[in-house]
């Protein structure tokens, strides 16, 4: 997966507490939340920047 979002060359960091459940870094958590992502979860003023 090609990761989009400032500072993924370090969100490798495991996770301080539980609150995400089976999400242990950033990048777990990135990969699971763009499978929902899409142009209309988006404010409209934003969909011109995807």
């Amino acid at each position: 997966m090609e990761y989009c979002f400032y500072g993924w060359e370090q969100a490798l960091v495991p996770a301080i507490s539980n609150e995400y459940g089976e999400f242990q870094t950033p990048r777990e958590l990135y990969t699971a939340l763009s499978g929902i992502w899409c142009e209309y979860t988006c404010a409209p003023r934003m969909r011109k920047f995807k």
